[in-house]
């Protein structure tokens, strides 16, 4: 965990002028259902990378919330699901087997390192055999999802609302607020 910190400090001052230029490049969007295929194409995205803590559904929750669900119904009549990858630091058993079970196609990445460690975008790249340059990964954290992204040489989309219930999770939740509050102070947003 130290060393995770450690190289998330390390990184984060290596690349933060990329990360302060997320916003700008128009790469912030309030919430994961305000992507649809004509921006990733305008983006140039061909493989979409989902966080799922926050920009799926609320911290602790098992299944994405129902408008994520009816949202990433829409986006697989358009995308191909074996273009969409999901990458969380919490791959739990029933995470994966909601996706198996709903979304055959869509590959829950697990095994590899935690954000913001550019593992998991570089197994992406290397399962779908696509340039980084042309995957994209939504995330709420810059410091963790964000920073794996520019490090790893792909497109960042940062989700600056993300789904949140601290009456239902009052710590984790509060603790990833005071995370997220971090990272704008981080990159003056």
């Amino acid at each position: 965990m130290m060393s995770r910190f450690i190289y998330s400090i390390q990184q984060a001052f290596k690349y933060r002028q990329a990360l302060i230029n997320i916003k700008d490049r128009g790469m912030a969007i309030k919430k994961l259902i305000d992507i649809n295929q004509a921006w990733l194409d305008e983006q140039n995205v061909q493989i979409l990378v989902l966080d799922f803590d926050g920009v799926m559904a609320t911290h602790g929750e098992e299944l994405p919330c129902e408008e994520v669900v009816q949202w990433l119904n829409a986006l697989s009549n358009t995308m191909p699901q074996k273009n969409i990858y999901i990458l969380s630091n919490k791959p739990t058993l029933l995470r994966k087997q909601y996706f198996q079970e709903h979304y055959p196609e869509i590959t829950f990445v697990a095994g590899v390192r935690k954000k913001p460690y550019p593992d998991g975008m570089n197994a992406v790249a290397e399962l779908s055999k696509v340039s980084p340059e042309y995957i994209a990964l939504v995330d709420d954290r810059l410091l963790t999802g964000c920073l794996a992204c520019v490090i790893a040489g792909a497109k960042p989309i940062w989700v600056t609302e993300p789904y949140t219930n601290v009456k239902k999770h009052p710590v984790p939740e509060t603790f990833f607020k005071v995370l997220r509050w971090m990272d704008r102070k981080f990159v003056g947003a």
